[in-house]
């Protein structure tokens, strides 16, 4: 047997009110990738970020791509997550740096 529903009304524009007011602080995933990129830029120091194309660093690049697969599966418990450092032209950025935590290319991100 198959249930039926009743129609959802939704009310008039007029009835809606502001749930919460805005307070003009900065929240999202837009500043999370920003965060993020600024991050990598300090990691890698200026000249090796910069190598790092436009295209990569868009939103649905490959590099942003992979961060973006750590931000979702984050659950607010230590994690580690590695996101491949992108070779452009064939020149490497850095492939192995201890002290950066990156190891073949890859950098650990500790969440």
């Amino acid at each position: 047997m198959q249930e039926s529903y009743p129609p959802l009304t939704l009310p008039k524009r007029e009835d809606i009110g502001v749930a919460d007011s805005p307070t003009g602080d900065k929240c999202g995933a837009v500043f999370v990738d920003r965060d993020f990129k600024s991050w990598l830029q300090q990691k890698l120091g200026a000249q090796n970020f910069a190598k790092i194309s436009e295209e990569k660093l868009a939103t649905g690049g490959r590099l942003m791509k992979e961060f973006e697969e750590a931000k979702t599966a984050f659950s607010g418990d230590d994690q580690e997550f590695y996101i491949s450092i992108p070779v452009d032209e064939g020149i490497p950025i850095i492939a192995n740096d201890p002290t950066r935590n990156i190891t073949e290319g890859e950098i650990r991100l500790e969440l």
